[in-house]
């Protein structure tokens, strides 16, 4: 059964469901980020666009990748023999090549959408990147769509050619790494394969996979043409001077980046003489790890056992050369599904948050998803395993440190998934509760993460001292995926390492001692650690009243019960708000963020005058591009604990708006390299840390 997107949405402002939706055309919006994703499909396959150049010209710039570094994808268009660069750098193009002129943009959870001026004629190029709720074999599909239409603007017609190239720049982060290449027919598809010449599975090279083979595809018809391996410079220029490409594949095969050489796999398309297109043409790009030697992702448990994780769509697909075909043949399906799943996220965004809200989450869902893969296991005779599911999130703000499945960072964006998908929570916790069952795992308290070196996902039980957030958010998201799902499995399957965790909180949560929170502080009586601690006592109270062990209920109930009371009594200053620790001094506080946990699982903990009291107090603090996390330091924000104490507002329009508002003005703002940081200075928005990590996803659709 696909689940409806709208399962939990209304959790972030309203903590309900919405009783209705009205379904509205989707409008162009003047949200103008720095950087805007074009292909966001997987860690591997994730690309931004910066649009901040001045003036009214687009193609000022190349396409980058997640770690800033060039990845390129170049677009022609020739018009009446004029000839346009509609995506990449036009000063570095050959000949005489005009830039188009960017007449709208159009951000959604799925698309990007560019309307552009060459000369007589309007292009609009649809970047897709779906998503796919329900429906496993196509969310694991590591491929995104570019589309492009055209018009005449006078009523005319006119002679329209369009050429697309992409670079070697996709196969590894290391320039001078060799590469090979070939051209294939499949069905009505027509694909260039590009792999590095030496293959080095499971590692990453400038945050690039430094594996696998990556595909350009294009569908087979009477006005396409092809380049395949010669340089960027001659493969352009012969459409600049012809309007076509001659069919030729370059078997010299070179590294990367050959001194200015850069070897590029190119389609031309001839629309012929036109007013408008019948339809698009359509291209599609992807990045496929799985081979016959190694797999996506490497999952070692504590006994040191491997297994290769494959991707799930392979449970269907057998070779390449069908699922690029059947990816390019469901464009206008997957469109479909695309502006239905935009339409509901957006409208619903709008109804809860207003404009800004949907602004955010135009931008943040398909970073979100990019940074996640689902896989399914092998069996010993190499089968897959479709019983095996586990989906594995790569913390992307962090380049030199990419953690697999980070629990602070899972956490601060795991409402997200359980509302538009809840069988992803599952999948998502899935790994990190197996490794720790066994008997070889020795801490009282939850790990950190599957190490830091993903795609390797290894099980460790390394000591820590985040063991009161880590269990904590174990067992808040576990919940949450229970009560989203209607899904018990997971919590009875593990149920006991769960209750060793509540007890762990529950003798841990109140004074905080020798534990550090998820932004680094490590004192004892932090009122906001304390408070998760408690909650998460209290879910799981929640967890054992649903799986009808009415004695853990009812102690679990009685612990949080008698902590909460013993937190109300230190936790807070005479005004109301919590204080940054206990004894502190009157002016110090906290955001409280934690407090969204007790609202989204309604475990009732905290009495509706401690959250109004909180909100009064945190919209006071607001900064221009956030409010800071706490008052240990008034200049640093987070985007996602930013926008869980806007949901915690609820009750206070103009708090929760201004939060919004605060975050949007980031959003919008052009700092440094586009991309959306999650740490930043709520004064002056300058990027600290973790520029487009998923967390941020926080403040779309929890």
């Amino acid at each position: 059964m696909v689940s409806s997107p709208l399962r939990g949405l209304s959790v972030l402002f309203s903590l309900r469901l919405l009783s209705t939706l009205v379904l509205t055309c989707l409008a162009a919006q003047p949200f103008a980020p720095a950087a805007v994703p074009l292909a966001a499909r997987s860690p591997y396959l994730l690309s931004f666009l910066q649009t901040t150049d001045p003036g009214p010209e687009h193609s000022q710039t190349w396409p980058t990748g997640f770690s800033r570094a060039i990845v390129g994808w170049a677009g022609l268009v020739r018009v009446d023999g004029t000839v346009y660069a509609w995506l990449g750098d036009k000063d570095t193009m050959p000949g005489a090549v005009r830039s188009v002129a960017k007449l709208n943009q159009t951000l959604t959870s799925t698309r990007t959408i560019f309307s552009l001026q060459a000369g007589p004629v309007e292009l609009t190029a649809t970047f897709l990147s779906p998503i796919e709720p329900g429906d496993f074999v196509k969310q694991s599909i590591p491929f995104s769509y570019m589309a492009m239409e055209a018009q005449s603007l006078d009523g005319q017609t006119h002679s329209v050619q369009v050429y697309s190239d992409i670079s070697g720049e996709w196969v590894s982060g290391d320039r001078s790494e060799n590469i090979t290449w070939s051209t294939e027919l499949h069905g009505s598809s027509i694909y260039h394969a590009v792999t590095a010449a030496v293959q080095h599975p499971y590692e990453e090279f400038g945050a690039q996979a430094n594996w696998g083979t990556v595909y350009y595809a294009a569908q087979q018809g009477p006005g396409v043409t092809l380049k395949a391996g010669d340089s960027d410079v001659r493969s352009r220029q012969q459409f600049v001077s012809n309007g076509t490409l001659d069919n030729a594949v370059n078997q010299t095969f070179r590294a990367i980046q050959l001194e200015k050489d850069f070897p590029v796999f190119a389609y031309a398309m001839d629309f012929g003489q036109i007013q408008s297109t019948e339809a698009p043409i359509v291209w599609a790009i992807g990045q496929v790890r799985d081979s016959a030697t190694a797999g996506a992702v490497l999952y070692q448990d504590l006994s040191g056992a491997t297994q290769t994780r494959s991707l799930y769509y392979v449970s269907n697909y057998t070779d390449d050369g069908t699922l690029i075909d059947d990816f390019l043949n469901d464009y206008p399906a997957a469109l479909s599904r695309a502006e239905k799943l935009d339409s509901q996220l957006l409208s619903a965004a709008s109804a809860l948050g207003g404009s800004d809200y949907a602004d955010l989450i135009s931008i943040t869902a398909r970073q979100a998803y990019s940074g996640t893969e689902l896989t399914i296991g092998r069996n010993a005779d190499g089968g897959v395993n479709t019983s095996d599911v586990m989906m594995f999130m790569k913390d992307l703000g962090f380049p030199d440190n990419g953690a697999g499945n980070p629990v602070d960072g899972l956490f601060a964006i795991f409402p997200a998934f359980v509302a538009i998908d809840p069988a992803l929570g599952g999948f998502l916790l899935e790994p990190l509760l197996r490794f720790q069952k066994s008997t070889n795992y020795q801490n009282p308290y939850a790990a950190q993460n599957l190490g830091l070196a993903y795609p390797n996902a290894t099980g460790l039980d390394n000591s820590h001292t985040k063991g009161l957030e880590e269990s904590a958010n174990m067992i808040i998201m576990t919940y949450g995926f229970a009560k989203s799902s209607r899904n018990n499995a997971q919590a009875v399957q593990y149920y006991n390492l769960l209750k060793g965790w509540a007890n762990y909180c529950a003798s841990q949560a109140l004074n905080t001692s020798g534990q550090t929170s998820s932004d680094g502080l490590s004192s004892d009586g932090q009122t906001n650690l304390a408070l998760k601690g408690i909650i998460a006592v209290k879910a799981m109270a929640g967890i054992s009243r649903i799986l009808n062990n009415t004695a853990d209920a009812t102690s679990f109930t009685t612990q949080a019960q008698d902590l909460y009371q013993q937190w109300l009594q230190q936790a807070l200053a005479a005004d109301g708000h919590m204080l940054l620790s206990y004894g502190a001094g009157q002016s110090s506080w906290s955001i409280g963020y934690n407090m969204f946990a007790d609202l989204w699982l309604e475990t009732g903990l905290l009495d509706t005058s401690i959250v109004d009291a909180q909100v009064k107090f945190v919209q006071t603090q607001i900064s221009p591009f956030g409010i800071a996390i706490d008052s240990s330091n008034l200049t640093i924000a987070a985007s996602h604990w930013d926008m869980f104490t806007a949901a915690v507002a609820a009750r206070n329009a103009s708090a929760q708006h201004a939060l919004i508002a605060a975050v949007h003005s980031r959003a919008s703002q052009n700092k440094q390299y586009g991309q959306f940081p999650a740490v930043f200075s709520a004064v002056d928005g300058t990027e600290i840390t973790g520029f487009s990590r998923q967390a941020f996803l926080s403040s779309g659709v929890p």
